[in-house]
């Protein structure tokens, strides 16, 4: 019983222009597989869904574990300086334009 984030995009220099959104596969106890997906169009709201969607799936006891893929680090890396890594109030890590990208945009 268990789930994994992964994004779906291409890896390189055009990591955001090819973003297609993030996948949740989820493995139940019965050996079923299901998949869904978060394609907003906004990699961090889509990444925080695909995190919030896995912790009511572990809050209501349909999975034991979650976790997430080197393609999700790899995306915030690929997109070198437009995103950052930070801890929620709860100190869950999640990712978000960076403030140098914020002020660019302003």
């Amino acid at each position: 019983m268990t789930a994994f984030i992964s994004c779906d995009y291409d890896e390189g220099d055009d990591a955001l222009a090819t973003y297609r959104g993030y996948k949740v596969r989820v493995k139940l106890e019965d050996g079923t597989e299901e998949s869904h997906l978060f394609m907003t169009g906004d990699p961090p709201a889509d990444f925080r869904s695909a995190c919030d969607y896995t912790g009511e799936l572990y809050k209501l006891g349909k999975i034991c574990y979650s976790g997430y893929s080197s393609s999700v680090d790899h995306f915030v890396m690929d997109c070198a300086g437009y995103f950052e890594w930070y801890l929620d109030e709860n100190e869950q890590e999640f990712f978000r334009k960076s403030e140098e990208t914020k002020e660019a945009n302003t």
